[in-house]
């Protein structure tokens, strides 16, 4: 026998019908009544509620800050500085990364046949190349004697005084440093320039140099010592055994330091000063007379300065 068919409730005439309910009697999808910080849409309930961090695949949720909001990122960690092979670690650029490795040096020669052409200074902290305007300030006080004269570079280092000498038309220079590193590159730089003719390379010390080897007379002898030495008194001395005749040597020492008592016969007859070094042409007894560009006192870039070099120490 057929069931007879359910009554249907109808809804009183005017009254809005409700949504259709779901299990329980519970509104359905879209049709559910928003809630807080929801909004219904054609699209279904939009939240509006405060960001909340968000998880990254396979991480773990990010911070979230005071009211709700992510929290910033962490700042990404610095890179790291590399420590070359059996060297110091490398100095830090502001942003972090390693800034790029000191690299060996160079002097430029500023006239003759070789002008323009560089000399390497490698990494020695002993080494202190005369700066070029002094050596050009240098050079147009011995314009007049450079061509044909036998030269000796002492504490030769790079070779800037003697290389630049050969340069400007020297016929031989000698020179002579103890560090082997330096001699090493002082050697293949006299063979790049094809200077290794005109040139002599001694390797050793300077004052059992000039005790012991039959070398000159010299026309121009460059005296450079390192300042912290205490060469500079005891090599003067050793001098005038090998000068030649109408000799000029030229000597580079500490601003304000005293001049180191002079052998008999030579004299200062131009100098000139830096904000770091002074430097003065001596010239021997057979020089009086012979200029070596005009007298007096001159600074690098060879305007008249005015300043007395220090007098010889007693």
């Amino acid at each position: 026998m057929a069931r007879p068919p359910s009554k249907t409730r109808t809804p009183d005439r005017g009254a809005p019908s409700g949504p259709p309910s779901g299990p329980k009697g519970k509104p359905r999808g879209k049709d559910r009544p928003a809630g807080p910080g929801l909004a219904t849409g054609p699209q279904g309930p939009k939240d509006r509620s405060r960001a909340k961090g968000r998880t990254p695949a396979g991480g773990t949720p990010a911070a979230v800050g005071a009211g709700g909001k992510p929290a910033a990122a962490a700042a990404k960690p610095r890179a790291k500085v590399r420590t070359p092979a059996g060297g110091t670690p490398a100095a830090a650029s502001p942003r972090g990364y390693p800034a790029a490795p000191a690299l060996p040096g160079n002097v430029r020669i500023i006239g003759g046949t070789l002008r323009g052409r560089r000399l390497p200074v490698i990494a020695d902290a002993g080494l202190r190349p005369t700066p070029d305007r002094v050596r050009e300030t240098l050079f147009n006080w011995l314009a007049p004697h450079i061509e044909g004269s036998r030269c000796l570079d002492l504490f030769a280092g790079c070779g800037a005084l003697g290389v630049e000498a050969l340069s400007r038309g020297a016929a031989h220079c000698t020179f002579v440093e103890t560090g082997h590193a330096a001699a090493r590159s002082l050697a293949t730089t006299l063979d790049t320039l094809g200077l290794a003719a005109r040139a002599r390379l001694v390797m050793g010390n300077a004052r059992r140099f000039l005790g012991t080897t039959p070398a000159g007379p010299f026309d121009i002898i460059f005296l450079d010592p390192p300042f912290d030495s205490g060469l500079l008194a005891p090599c003067l001395a050793d001098l005038p055994a090998i000068l030649a005749p109408r000799a000029w040597i030229y000597v580079e020492q500490p601003r304000g330091a005293p001049l180191p008592p002079l052998p008999a016969g030579l004299h200062v007859h131009r100098c000139g000063q830096t904000r770091q070094i002074s430097y003065l042409i001596l010239a021997g007894p057979a020089s009086h007379g012979h200029e070596a560009g005009a007298g007096g006192a001159e600074d690098a870039g060879g305007a008249a300065s005015g300043e007395a070099l220090p007098e010889p120490a007693p």
